[in-house]
């Protein structure tokens, strides 16, 4: 069955949630006022509204120089690998498995399914690509794997653990899907006060979830979320921003 990339919704559908997946992990969805959002799951814990959010943090295991166990032509379209690992069944479905070096390096695949393994070689990865491979690998590529950017999000800790997935228009009940806001107008938790035109970032070290000035000595590195918009907020209010994290 096949899945639209883009939903074009109305307001208030952005703030449904449902226990069960009915879109692909970061299907798009936009309105006519030029807001745009992408589907998401949320973890295992509520997520307020109005907050910042991210991308799941990933295994540090399981992130790179994963050795490939058998040479995979082009075409193929399952990878082995040989590194010991604990992988549960379909952890990386609709995540990715990218090569880091050697045969077939600079290449990204997004993943179908996984075998299951307990600290042990052979993990098995099905990639959703009906071409497969574009390189092949060889046994001396390596590999590395992470999740969707849209599965299992959470408020963005003060010590930031992943790039920021978007902002959520409602309280998401742990482990529903729904939507988090992308672009647009949105109302976000701030710490310390915005004023018209301030580019927006993560208060990293402050208040998890929240907003701060992107040129405050804490997080004059951290990503943009957008441009403050109207009335300055008080700290621990909200603040409309222009979201501008993906249109």
């Amino acid at each position: 069955m096949a899945f639209p990339n883009t939903v074009y919704g109305k307001p208030g559908w952005e703030k449904v949630l449902t226990s069960d997946q009915r879109h692909k992990l970061g299907t798009r969805m936009s309105f006519v006022d030029g807001r745009v959002y992408r589907y998401c799951q949320a973890a295992g814990t509520e997520i307020a509204a109005g907050r910042i959010v991210q991308a799941p943090a990933t295994v540090a295991a399981h992130d790179m120089d994963l050795a490939v166990s058998a040479a995979a032509a082009t075409g193929a379209t399952t990878v082995t690998i040989g590194t010991s690992l604990t992988v549960t069944k379909d952890q990386y479905k609709e995540g990715y498995l990218y090569v880091n070096d050697a045969g077939g390096e600079g290449t990204i695949y997004q993943v179908k399914s996984n075998t299951a393994v307990s600290s042990a070689a052979g993990l098995v990865v099905t990639l959703d690509e009906e071409d497969g491979l574009s390189i092949a690998l060889t046994t001396s590529s390596l590999v590395g794997l992470t999740y969707n950017m849209y599965d299992s999000v959470i408020v963005q800790p003060t010590t930031i653990t992943n790039i920021i997935a978007g902002v959520s228009p409602t309280t998401m009940t742990a482990s529903y899907y729904g939507w988090l806001q992308t672009w647009g107008y949105a109302s976000v938790l701030m710490q310390g006060v915005a004023v018209v035109g301030d580019q927006v970032t993560a208060a990293e070290s402050t208040a998890a979830g929240a907003g701060v000035l992107l040129d405050s000595s804490s997080a004059q590195d951290n990503e943009s979320i957008g441009v403050a918009a109207l009335i300055p907020a008080v700290s621990t209010d909200f603040q409309l921003v222009k979201l501008t994290i993906d249109p």
